[in-house]
Parts: C-alpha cells; sequence; structure tokens
C-alpha cells in the first residue's frame, strides 16, 4: 500500500539500510521474491547485451570483499546464459512486426479459440488502445504480450489498424539464423560482463508491485550515478544533465542536479512530483 512504501522508504533514510533488507524484517517480501527480481536483473541485461552489434569493455581488477550479511543471490551461470538466449530468440520472432505503438483490431466474423492471457488481450482490442497499454493494463511480461498478440494475428483473428505486416516468414527465418550467429559470438564478452554485472548494481526494467518497485529505482539509481562518476573522471566536470532514458518504474526521469558539492540523483516517486515525502534516493 502507499502508506507501507512511505513507511519503508522514511526508515531507509533513518536506519540506512538496504531497502531489501527492510522489506525482508517488515515482512512485506519474501528472500524468495527478491532473489527471483535480482536474478531476472540479470537476465534482462543479458537479453539487452546480446543486441549489441558491436561494443567494448573495460576490465578492473579490484579487491572483493565479501559482504558478512544481506540478500545472497546464487547465480547459475549457464542458466542466465541460456534463459538469456532463449528470450533473445523469442524476441527475433516478434521483432518488426510488433511494437509498443502497434495498435491491433478485431477481424469481423470470427470465432476466435483463446487461451487465458489471448482471451483477456481480446477484451483489450478495440482498435485504438496500443500494445504498450494493453501490457500496463495486464501488468504482464512485454514478451509475453507480443507472443500472445503475434498468435492471435497468425490464427487470423486480429489486425494491425494502420499497416499491414510487412515482415515476411521467410525473412523472419533469415534474421533468426543472423541473430543466433551473432549471440554465438558474443558469448563470451557476455560472460565477462556477466561477472560484474553479478558483484554490480543491475537496471530494473521488471513489472512489480510498488513494494518492489522501490528496489528497482534504488539500482537503477545506482546505475545512473556510476556513469555520472565515470564521466567526471575522463572529463573532470560532472555532466550537465544525464539520459533521458533514465525512466522509475513509475514512467518518472530520473532528477538529476548539479549541488556545492557534487550532484544529486533521485527518483520523484509514485507520485512524480520532486521534493516529497516518497522521493527516492
Amino acid at each position: 500500500s502507499a502508506q507501507q512504501l512511505q513507511e519503508v522508504l522514511q526508515k531507509q533514510k533513518t536506519t540506512g539500510k538496504k531497502t531489501g533488507e527492510i522489506l525482508l524484517e517488515e515482512g512485506l517480501v519474501s528472500k524468495e521474491e527478491i532473489q527471483q527480481i535480482l536474478m531476472q536483473q540479470v537476465i534482462d541485461q543479458l537479453v539487452v547485451m546480446f543486441s549489441w552489434k558491436e561494443g567494448y569493455y573495460e576490465f578492473r581488477p579490484q579487491r572483493v570483499t565479501p559482504r558478512q550479511e544481506g540478500l545472497e543471490v546464487p547465480v547459475d551461470t549457464q542458466h542466465v546464459l541460456m534463459e538469456g538466449l532463449r528470450i533473445l530468440d523469442e524476441w527475433s520472432v516478434v521483432e518488426g512486426i510488433i511494437t509498443p505503438s502497434t495498435v491491433f483490431r478485431k477481424k469481423p466474423d470470427v470465432e476466435p479459440v483463446l487461451e487465458d492471457l489471448e482471451f483477456r488481450l481480446w477484451e483489450q482490442i478495440d482498435g485504438e488502445t496500443d500494445v504498450a497499454t494493453m501490457v500496463e493494463a495486464l501488468g504482464e511480461e512485454d514478451l509475453a504480450v507480443s507472443k500472445a498478440l503475434l498468435s492471435m494475428l497468425e490464427k487470423g483473428y486480429i489486425e494491425p489498424v494502420e499497416e499491414e505486416i510487412k515482415v515476411l516468414e521467410e525473412e523472419r527465418k533469415i534474421k533468426r539464423a543472423k541473430a543466433g550467429m551473432e549471440m554465438a559470438g558474443g558469448l563470451v564478452l557476455a560472460l565477462l560482463i556477466l561477472i560484474v554485472l553479478v558483484i554490480g548494481i543491475f537496471r530494473i526494467t521488471t513489472k512489480t508491485s510498488d513494494v518492489l518497485k522501490i528496489i528497482q529505482t534504488k539500482t537503477m539509481i545506482d546505475s545512473a550515478s556510476h556513469m555520472v562518476a565515470m564521466y567526471f573522471k575522463d572529463n573532470g566536470v560532472f555532466p550537465e544533465s544525464i539520459s533521458a532514458g533514465w525512466t522509475d518504474p513509475w514512467g518518472n526521469p530520473l532528477v538529476y542536479r548539479i549541488t556545492e558539492t557534487g550532484y544529486e540523483i533521485f527518483s520523484p516517486g509514485p507520485d512524480g512530483k520532486a521534493s516529497t515525502e516518497d522521493d527516492i534516493y
């Protein structure tokens, strides 16, 4: 609830404890739920890395002191890599056909036979609502919704409103084969970066309740702060602004300000207003 969210944020500010630790102490989430979210962060970042066409990495050796307390997240490297490859392969099927802005309408005179998610999507399809809005309304993952829509499209139940499908089946097969080759070539690079990610902070894109969104936001802020610090190291000054892509789970861009002593980065929180009680640092 909103009250629980406020209490957790206030306790985090006064005690300095990790948000996840407070959530566990208060019994608002289970250890397994937090571990699942953090594991999904690893997979999401890996999927992004596999989509890179080119890039570079820098390895900086440093001493790592094991934490005596806190939440541990066991990582099966092979499982994470295979899961990332599987998700990217599935995305390659819908890429170019279904986008967040795509709008569908129902075909007339059809009697669809639908699965659970397809049925819920069928109720959302009205010729005006785009895919992004349906994802938000249903609280489902983007990939799951896109796959369900693609299935309905291929069965002839729905059709795009403004544009026809331009990617033919043969073109999709070629794209999937090419993506597979690129993924295989990037395995070594992804594995090296994964090691860094496991001991670092991950940017979260997973949808969750307001309470769990705190975890996503704080890790995002840490990632943005790291980029600012790297910019300062290379240029001797802080950047004038940060990328507009840093958006919290409530859809608000992170607030970045240069101060007399350095800089600050925070989220306006659920109310979307900066300098209020629910700001997240």
